[in-house]
C-alpha cells in the first residue's frame, strides 16, 4: 500500500507534463486546432475540418465563405450559417 499513492502521484505529474507539451505545440503550431478560430482561412487551414468535413452540394458550390463560429462552407448570400445558425458577418 505505501508505493500505490506514490505511483499514483508519479503517474499523475507525468500526465500533466505529456498534456503541458501536446498543448504547448498545438498552441504554437502552424496547422493548430481550435474550436474557436481566430484566423482567417486564407492564412492558416484548420486540420480537422480538412480531414473530416464531408463533400456536400454546398461545399462544391461554395464560394470560398467560411462560417467563422463552426468552420462551415456558406454560400455568398446566406445570413446565417445552417450548421449552427449564427449570424454571419457582412462582406464588404
Amino acid at each position: 500500500m505505501g508505493i500505490i499513492f506514490p505511483a499514483f502521484g508519479l503517474l499523475f505529474i507525468g500526465m500533466g507534463i505529456a498534456q503541458a507539451v501536446y498543448h504547448y505545440k498545438n498552441a504554437t503550431g502552424k496547422e493548430r486546432m481550435s474550436l474557436f478560430d481566430i484566423t482567417d482561412s486564407r492564412e492558416e487551414g484548420d486540420p480537422l475540418h480538412r480531414h473530416f468535413s464531408s463533400t456536400s452540394s454546398v461545399s462544391e458550390q461554395n464560394t470560398g465563405r467560411f462560417c467563422p463560429y463552426c468552420g462551415e462552407p456558406v454560400e455568398a448570400e446566406y445570413r446565417f450559417c445552417p450548421k449552427c445558425g449564427k449570424s454571419m458577418p457582412s462582406s464588404g
